[in-house]
């Protein structure tokens, strides 16, 4: 469970590799990646999936919620500069205390056709469509872009 001013805001699970995964203890400290990253572990592409859906009922009471509250859902797994999956992480966010960015740019010359419809997927070994992976930033998390902010619109404090 994250907390924000001591309140619940999201549920997360991740799953890690064994020999890289910080104890519960030092994440009730500093955040995942910077705890990673202290490791040396570099998280370089990742895919994520952002959704919305009703809490269950033990949802919503952990993240003091009312039973059906609108939750933000994402599920990511996130790669190192090799292309090891270092994380897989479902998480659910309360809707009424985040919000989400997303920065766009403009696409490089290779890609500035944009995705069509029917347009080429990259495919794996075996001819099978396999997902792109979207950079990660290189020092900033996936999950930077999705902002807690209080019941009266405005952000935590960091």
């Amino acid at each position: 469970m994250r907390c924000a001013d001591g309140e619940p805001i999201a549920l997360m699970d991740n799953l890690l590799p064994t020999a890289i995964a910080p104890a519960h203890e030092e994440l009730e400290h500093e955040g995942l990646y910077n705890l990673l990253r202290t490791q040396g572990v570099v998280l370089t592409t990742a895919t994520q999936a952002i959704g919305a859906r009703n809490a269950t009922t033990d949802e919503a009471k952990a993240l003091d919620e009312k039973r059906r509250a609108a939750l933000l859902t994402v599920t990511r797994t996130a790669y190192d500069s090799s292309g090891a999956v270092i994380e897989y992480g479902t998480h659910v966010y309360r809707a009424s205390r985040y919000s989400l960015r997303d920065d766009a740019s403009t696409p490089s010359p290779q890609h500035a056709g944009g995705a069509a419809c029917g347009a080429a997927q990259p495919r794996g070994r075996n001819g099978a469509s396999r997902p792109r992976r979207r950079p990660t930033e290189g020092i900033h998390s996936p999950l930077e872009r999705i902002i807690p902010r209080r019941g009266d619109g405005r952000h935590y404090r960091s």
